[in-house]
Formats: structure tokens, C-alpha cells, sequence
């Protein structure tokens, strides 16, 4: 969330009765004025609303089509610096397909191999555009100073009997990790999915010997729900494990 200075004293004042309705509080930067002014303007270009409040919202297209959307949020990370979580827009396949493609050359938790990954820009807008205009799914970027640094994206399964509940994938440049992105990711897709009442659960897949992702995931009430025993055969011929884990967003 973002509040300019004056009114840190309204926002400590509301943090306990916020949590006691089971607000849920992503996390709050304190800007100058002149910081505050930046991001305003930079949202104003893309065409998207920053909020100072912590707040997910469900937006109509022009044509009508109900569209996963969240208000623009910047989150204060661990060293002080400030990524701005916002929607993924078609016009950054580029750019978007840039940050995976880096994950994927990293390889560190990583199931499919870098030389496997041949999306090309119009997959990637496809994409994006399919995520944004299903009110069920989302795809969102962690964006510091223009460069897009993490994406998550949900998604869903379309028979009827399984669409109550849908499954997740999240990358973060390898060198943005440990300071607070995956977790305001994570964070910010969570309350979108408390807020949309025809999704119940949120799972996940991930590599046994991705340790901190784990942890991520335990931190934000996952459990583990499967084991599937050398999921993953490497090229020196060791095999890894890997887990399914899942969290109910509704009761």
C-alpha cells in the first residue's frame, strides 16, 4: 500500500481494527511526496489505478467482459527498496518473455530447461490476453523502475466439476531473490483469491529440493498434499522429487 507521510497516524490508527476484520494488509511504503507524484504519473500512462488503500478489485472491460484486475500496489522490500505489483499487459510480452527466459537459463527450480522454452512474442501476448480476460485467472508482474523483476500467473481448469479451484506459477530474476518479491507476489495474488468467491483453493507444484520456495510456501499457510517420487530424471542421471501443496482461500 502507499500513504504519503501525512497520514501515517490515520493508517497506524486503523492497522488493528483493519486486521481484527480480517483485512488482509500486504504491506505499506511511506513516500515523499515527489516519489508519490512518480508512480501516480506512471500509472496515469499505462491507463492504471494506484490505490492507497490494500484493496483487490474484479474491473469490466470496455466490451463489456468481466476481467481479472488488481489495483496497482507498490510493497517496501527488505532492503528498502520498492516494487510496484501491478497486471501484466499485452504490449509486455517482450519484455516478460525477456524475464523468463532468464529464470529458465538460471535453471534453479526449474522443471522445464531452458533450450525447451520456445514461446515466441505472439504466444506470449496470447497469453496474457487469455489470463486478463478470465475473471477466474491473473497474471501479475513485480515491476522496479520499468523492469519487470517476478510474474505470477493463476490459472484455472474449464471443466465445471474442478473450476472452483486452479493452480499457480511464479518466477523472480535470480538476482531480485531473497529480498522480498516472491512474497509480495504471492501475497497480493492471495488476497485476489480471497476476493473472488468462486475460487476456493489455490495449489501449487514444486521441486523437493527448492528449499526457500517451500519455506515461502509453508510461511503462507500451503501444506504439502503429494509426493510424486523422481518426478524429475537430470542429465547426469540423478532423479529429484516433487511436491504438491495447497491452501484453502475459502471455508
Amino acid at each position: 500500500m502507499v500513504f504519503c507521510r501525512e497520514c501515517r497516524e490515520q493508517v497506524e490508527n486503523c492497522a488493528h481494527l483493519l486486521t481484527s476484520l480480517g483485512v488482509v494488509m500486504v504491506g505499506f511504503v511511506l513516500l515523499s511526496e515527489s516519489e508519490r507524484s512518480e508512480y501516480e504519473k506512471r500509472a496515469a500512462r499505462e491507463g492504471r489505478k494506484l490505490s492507497g488503500l490494500d484493496t483487490t478489485s474484479v474491473k469490466s472491460s470496455e466490451k463489456g467482459n468481466h476481467m481479472a484486475m488488481i489495483d496497482s500496489k507498490i510493497v517496501g522490500l527488505r532492503d528498502g527498496r520498492k516494487v510496484l505489483i501491478r497486471c501484466a499487459q499485452e504490449s509486455e510480452a517482450p519484455a516478460l518473455l525477456e524475464a523468463v527466459r532468464i529464470v529458465f537459463l538460471d535453471g534453479d527450480g526449474m522443471i522445464t530447461e531452458a533450450d525447451e522454452f520456445t514461446k515466441t512474442e505472439d504466444d506470449e501476448k496470447a497469453w496474457i490476453k487469455a489470463l486478463n480476460d478470465d475473471p477466474k485467472q491473473l497474471l501479475l508482474v513485480a515491476d522496479v523502475d520499468g523492469l519487470i523483476v517476478g510474474n505470477i500467473d493463476f490459472h484455472i481448469k474449464k471443466a465445471r466439476r474442478v473450476s472452483h479451484w486452479g493452480s499457480f506459477g511464479m518466477s523472480v530474476r535470480p538476482e531480485w531473490r531473497g529480498c522480498g518479491v516472491g512474497t509480495a507476489l504471492l501475497n497480493c495474488l492471495l488476497v485476489w483469491a480471497r476476493s473472488v468467491p468462486e475460487i476456493e483453493k489455490v495449489t501449487l507444484g514444486v521441486r523437493a529440493d527448492n528449499h526457500r520456495a517451500i519455506a515461502l510456501y509453508k510461511k503462507h499457510g500451503f501444506v504439502q498434499t503429494g509426493l510424486e517420487k523422481n518426478y524429475l530424471k537430470m542429465s547426469d542421471g540423478s532423479y529429484v522429487d516433487h511436491y504438491t501443496m495447497e491452501t484453502f482461500v475459502r471455508s
